[in-house]
């Protein structure tokens, strides 16, 4: 932490002392101390005898506890109003009696609809806290906590009580038998819905961890087996065919784990479920269902889905968490920025399993896609700020070596998700990174033109960058060497063709040198496997009704980056 850091935080601790109450009457505390314990009041002198300042400290050090608990104010105000007699109101009487009458049978009904004994229903975590809310307030004592409480605030307590008992299920089907959620009404279903299904998902693997040894005869060359499993689930104990039921019904599905080294409960979003929340919910639930479905996206440092998806998620997280009301009003938790940070490093420094350069010291071509779609999101966010830098230390090195990606830490991404939220991003966004067409950029493009233009062989480029392969298009132009340009296309039945021979006899562009003709490239994937690569012109090298720029079309393929036939639309 910087100074400048630090001054923030302590200023931050000022303000919130300064706005704590100073009405504590000190004096009233220890004369309460004193009659309720009959001590003597400590003559005020400047000095005195050893035993009088042990006195004085006894005071003082109850008087400091007591202001402690004062944040449980409601302890001191039952105390005053038992002193003053004062009785249960009637209305909080009728609530009692109410909440004792229609708790236990609503509790009933869950419990058989779970078909569950007492000891495991009380076992699942939002009902033993609903239970305890219960019990808090109906509880038989002198200091009750509703004798200081307004009426008004009963029904409140009845509804979060008797809400405490909704399964997750039945939040579900409340959703899809109301209206649609506006943005507000969507973030606190999620954040309630969670928490309900978590409690759940947590009693329920904790389950399924008693039956692992009943389902070892199942596994599949040391493997957890999901079909053996329940191909034999009638020789299992009955109990583990109720807790399956049970969560599946709850939106739970029995998943495998690294291939099957383990196996858990993990929230799907199976068809049923996905259909009320995509009609029902504000679309920025996508982010927080995506994370519910794929958390805790990693096992023994390992990503449990594939790439592509886990990067989607990530995107989508990004969205949710980045709302400006999602924001403001901090629904999400440090559970989603936890995930975000950790799957983003291992999306980016990859994992033993698989590490991101190839056994010729060069980048994947999966990490490549990933980090291009992730880079050219349009929006301010961690994935283009962190990714643009390290993707062009990559290009410029034939994607052998990157100091950005050398230096990327789990602390820089916790930093620019901070700095997103904040609204602070924008400034330290990279502009557009430009590759200009000088020199080196030439002999980049003539050493491919040499390694391509004798044998016209397309796995020579296969690690060309978009904007050499643009190059190199352009400098077989220059060259007159149309044969070597008319191999750069696509040759597939998906796109247009245009026969050899007419093309060769075609007109052609004329261009004497690319420096002189353009200034420098920049390229944009636009969507997975498509991108167009924008070329701007040297100012004199155009006519005044010219563009700028040209934007030349390319899509992946096996063999790399290539243009279809009419790159420029």
């Amino acid at each position: 932490m910087d100074d400048k850091q630090l001054e923030e935080r302590l200023n931050l601790l000022k303000s919130s002392y300064d706005r704590l109450p100073s009405s504590v009457d000190t004096e009233e505390i220890i004369r309460k101390i004193e009659n309720e314990h009959n001590i003597a009041p400590a003559e005020k002198k400047s000095k005195g005898s050893k035993w009088q300042r042990i006195t004085v400290w006894t005071v003082s050090i109850a008087s400091v506890f007591i202001i402690g608990i004062l944040g449980s104010s409601y302890i001191l105000e039952d105390e005053k109003k038992i002193q003053q007699g004062e009785q249960m109101s009637d209305a909080t009487k009728e609530f009692i009696e109410q909440l004792k009458k229609d708790y236990p049978i609503e509790r009933e009904k869950k419990r058989e609809l779970l078909n569950l004994s007492e000891e495991e229903f009380s076992q699942i975590p939002f009902i033993e806290f609903a239970d305890s809310s219960f019990e808090h307030y109906t509880a038989e004592r002198e200091d009750s906590f509703l004798n200081n409480h307004s009426d008004s605030n009963l029904d409140t307590y009845y509804e979060n009580t008797m809400s405490g008992l909704i399964l997750p299920s039945e939040m579900v089907k409340e959703l899809n038998e109301g209206d649609k959620l506006d943005k507000a009404e969507t973030v606190s279903f999620l954040r309630k819905y969670n928490a309900k299904l978590n409690d759940f998902k947590l009693y329920t693997n904790d389950k399924l961890d008693k039956y692992k040894k009943e389902l070892e005869p199942y596994k599949v060359n040391g493997l957890y087996n999901i079909n053996k499993i329940l191909e034999n689930e009638q020789y299992l104990p009955d109990g583990f065919r109720t807790m399956r039921d049970n969560a599946e019904m709850q939106g739970l599905q029995l998943v495998l784990i690294g291939d099957g080294i383990d196996i858990r409960f993990s929230f799907s979003l199976e068809p049923n479920y996905s259909s009320v929340f995509s009609i029902v919910l504000d679309p920025i639930s996508t982010g927080y269902l995506q994370m519910m479905a794929q958390e805790p996206f990693t096992y023994a440092w390992e990503l449990l889905y594939p790439m592509n998806e886990t990067a989607q998620t990530l995107l989508d997280m990004e969205d949710y968490m980045l709302d400006e009301y999602v924001n403001e009003e901090e629904y999400g938790g440090d559970i989603m920025d936890t995930y975000y940070i950790s799957v983003f490093y291992f999306l980016v420094k990859g994992t033993e399993e698989n590490p991101v350069f190839d056994e010729n010291g060069m980048v994947k071509e999966e990490y490549r896609e990933i980090w291009n779609m992730m880079r050219n999101e349009d929006k301010i966010s961690p994935s283009p700020y962190l990714l643009t830098p390290i993707v062009a230390d990559f290009e410029k090195s034939g994607w052998k070596k990157s100091e950005e990606w050398d230096d990327l830490t789990y602390g820089d991404i916790e930093n620019a998700l901070h700095l997103a939220k904040t609204g602070d991003l924008e400034q330290f966004m990279p502009q557009g990174l430009e590759v200009q067409v000088d020199d080196e950029f030439v002999q980049r493009v003539h050493a491919l033109y040499k390694s391509f233009a004798g044998t016209h062989n397309q796995t020579a480029l296969k690690e060309a960058t978009p904007e050499e392969i643009v190059g190199l298009y352009y400098y077989s132009i220059q060259l007159k060497d149309y044969e070597t340009q008319y191999e750069l296309y696509i040759k597939d039945d998906t796109q247009i063709q245009i026969p050899k021979d007419e093309y060769l006899n075609g007109k052609h562009q004329v261009i004497d040198d690319i420096k002189l003709e353009f200034r420098g490239l920049e390229f944009t994937q636009n969507a997975p496997g498509y991108g167009v690569v924008i070329l701007t012109k040297q100012s004199d090298r155009r006519s005044s009704d010219e563009n700028e720029v040209i934007g030349f079309q390319l899509i992946q393929t096996e063999y790399g980056w290539r243009p279809p036939f009419m790159p420029i639309q």
